[in-house]
């Protein structure tokens, strides 16, 4: 797929990397010229300096042949009106935005961006789950890179009627938050069994990449 990403800090070079790593074909709109650099210096991205709000830049990433738009800035208000422009001007088929402030979370959705992700609900999602002490301790350094939230969809067919607790996955540094399946949310434990096309939202640590990648990913 040929995704762009709008946002090219932190979040929108990791997730530059990782969809390099599944031979996606990806560019970047970032307005920081020194994140541009690092951006060039470490992935294989066409990388565009300028406000991805814009239609000029969307255009100028070739916006018209993408699959997916991805907005990661801190800003809802650019990643709003990125996702709007692109579908509007350049008829993309997915939009994926990333929510800053969970108050414009029925905002996005209701101008229909298709995947809204609010990762501070996720997190007290998870803290309301029972998460104990020592998981908190745990979670604390996400904002420091040592966890990281991803989405991924179950298309591995050997997956599919498996119990999340026959995966192990706890061990590995891996935890499924929860999962969307038919439009539905669904909350999982141990004994939730996967199912064909279910997208996952995941936490991962910095050090379970490659198990995460043999596992859960196509």
């Amino acid at each position: 797929m040929y995704i762009v990403i709008v946002g090219g800090g932190k979040v929108g070079l990791n997730l530059t990397k990782m969809l390099e790593k599944h031979n996606h074909d990806v560019a970047v709109i970032e307005m920081d010229e020194e994140n541009c650099k690092q951006i060039i210096n470490e992935t294989d991205a066409l990388v565009i300096h300028g406000d991805g709000s814009s239609i000029r830049f969307l255009d100028d990433a070739n916006c018209g042949n993408a699959d997916v738009l991805v907005t990661v800035t801190g800003s809802d208000e650019n990643n709003l009106v990125a996702c709007q422009l692109s579908k509007t001007a350049f008829s993309v088929p997915k939009t994926i935005a990333r929510v800053n402030n969970p108050n414009n979370t029925e905002l996005f959705k209701s101008l229909k961006v298709d995947v809204v992700f609010d990762s501070t609900r996720i997190l007290s999602r998870l803290i309301h789950e029972g998460i104990g002490l020592q998981d908190l301790i745990t979670l604390a350094p996400i904002a420091k890179g040592k966890l990281r939230i991803v989405e991924t969809q179950v298309c591995n067919p050997s997956l599919v009627g498996k119990r999340l607790i026959d995966l192990k996955l706890g061990a590995k540094g891996i935890l499924v938050v929860s999962i969307i399946r038919d439009n539905d949310v669904i909350i999982p434990y141990g004994a939730t069994e996967l199912e064909n096309n279910d997208q996952l939202i995941v936490v991962i640590s910095e050090d379970s990449e490659d198990d995460f990648n043999k596992i859960l990913t196509c």
